[in-house]
């Protein structure tokens, strides 16, 4: 018998090594964007614990819910910290490995995987994430408004309905008394 892979798994691009100027590049962005704000959030987490946690000690009950709410705060600052440090791929990263973004889709459906390729989750600052976003609802929203534009929700009326040749008529009068877009005739 032989393996095959998941149907889950998609083949991935190899990885090229990546230069001596682009690894520093790559650490000099990490610095500045991961690892100087971790440092300042643990230091403003470790100093505002110890804050509240001398003014609880001091009799204050309220500094001590904050005495352990900067800590948890401290800890998700790290757990965010190591998630990009480790499992995080830039949008960068991804186009210098395989050239560019849907490159690896295009693979991916090329490999015969049967059915259609999932789009690669990748890290995105917030801005590209919200608008990434916005397309998809966009996206639904169309196709909601085109399927509901195939099926017609207006209920079918006979020409012959009395009511409905009345109401026509009164239309019709009223618009020939008082056009539309025109003020109303005061009758005072």
């Amino acid at each position: 018998m032989s393996k095959s892979k998941p149907e889950n798994q998609r083949p991935t691009a190899p990885q090229r090594e990546l230069t001596d100027a682009e690894r520093k590049a790559k650490r000099k962005k990490d610095f500045w964007t991961l690892d100087l704000p971790l440092v300042f959030g643990i230091a403003l987490c470790s100093t505002l614990t110890v804050i509240e946690g001398s003014r609880a000690l001091n009799g204050n009950g309220r500094a001590l819910a904050y005495t352990f709410e900067w800590p948890i705060i401290g800890a998700f600052i790290v757990w965010i910290w190591w998630r990009y440090k480790h499992e995080g791929r830039t949008v960068d990263d991804e186009n210098a490995e395989s050239g560019s973004a849907d490159s690896t889709l295009d693979s991916a459906a090329s490999a015969g995987t049967g059915s259609k390729p999932r789009k690669q989750r990748r890290s995105l600052g917030f801005t590209e994430h919200y608008k990434a976003r916005i397309e998809e609802a966009a996206e639904e929203y169309a196709a909601a408004l085109h399927a509901a534009d195939e099926v017609s929700h207006a209920p079918v009326i006979p020409e012959s309905d009395e009511g409905l040749q009345e109401w026509k008529a009164y239309v019709a009068d009223l618009n020939r008394r008082q056009p539309p877009g025109h003020p109303p005739n005061s009758t005072s």
